[in-house]
């Protein structure tokens, strides 16, 4: 199953949700809210790998892709969104996409967008709109790069609002003047916003 994104790019999916249902089943010894959480496969490889450390999650999710969407050889260049969390062991999107960059011999650029700001900040506003303007000036273009006319695969593991990706693309065109953008994540969340 993939999920149609839509955006400031050209094309973008979403390989599945990332939960099929989440329950609140008490409350830990923080205080926290504990749930019952019920993932769909992608959402249950993304977990294992971003939480658990689950490496041969890697391959999983690549050929996962690789059954779900086709044409991926035409982009010149695999672009991550930079990690909120830059702590994290595993980091899930520039797993996936050095080994998709291998799979399809495509260049990735891990450094061509980075973040400026601390961006766990950002992940606590839940209006779409303010979310962008907090977003606005948190990221940047690695300006070493130049990808001026060519075509950009931008991935992210999770499709919230969209709002990082928003930013992402405009500076993709704005700043690297690239020809064409497309999205990919590997989950999309069902949630309000």
């Amino acid at each position: 199953m993939t999920i149609e994104l839509t955006g400031n790019w050209e094309t973008g999916f979403a390989l599945d949700y990332h939960t099929i249902r989440s329950i609140p089943v008490g409350i830990d010894d923080y205080g926290h809210t504990k749930f019952e959480t019920t993932r769909t496969e992608i959402g249950e490889l993304v977990y294992q790998l971003k939480y658990k450390n689950d490496d041969g999650a890697v391959m999983l999710i690549v050929n996962k892709i690789k059954q779900a969407i086709k044409g991926i050889e035409i982009f010149n260049y695999l672009v991550p969104i930079p990690p909120s969390n830059k702590g994290r062991q595993n980091q899930p999107v520039l797993l996936v996409v050095d080994a998709l960059s291998k799979e399809y011999k495509i260049p990735v650029i891990m450094d061509a967008l980075v973040k400026n700001t601390n961006a766990s900040q950002i992940k606590n506003v839940e209006d779409t709109n303010e979310r962008l303007n907090a977003l606005q000036g948190f990221m940047s273009y690695n300006p070493k790069y130049n990808i001026s006319d060519k075509s950009i695969l931008l991935v992210d593991d999770l499709y919230d609002t969209g709002s990082t990706l928003k930013v992402a693309t405009e500076l993709l065109y704005s700043i690297a003047k690239v020809k064409k953008v497309c999205v990919l994540t590997l989950t999309k969340t069902k949630g309000k916003r």
